[in-house]
């Protein structure tokens, strides 16, 4: 997740800094760097995994996009 999208889902700057226990300017830094630590991101996850929900994985879509290929080939045969 890019830092930005973050500050926007949290509210602001100075939110996100202060539920991780970090200065505003670290959080800064992540902008400039456009990267979040991965200790950070650790934390996030673990105090706000509503924020990381994500929609239907793609991986099963491909599994549907598969099964319909193999069941053609059997239908060919």
């Amino acid at each position: 997740m890019k830092p930005q999208t973050l500050i926007a889902l949290i509210g602001s700057t100075s939110k996100l800094a202060a539920a991780l226990g970090v200065t505003p300017g670290a959080v800064s830094q992540w902008v400039k760097k456009d990267q979040i630590p991965a200790l950070r991101m650790y934390q996030l996850r673990e105090m706000r995994p509503d924020l990381f929900v994500e929609a239907e994985p793609a991986s099963a879509d491909r599994r549907s996009g598969d099964d319909r290929r193999i069941k053609d080939r059997r239908a060919s045969k």
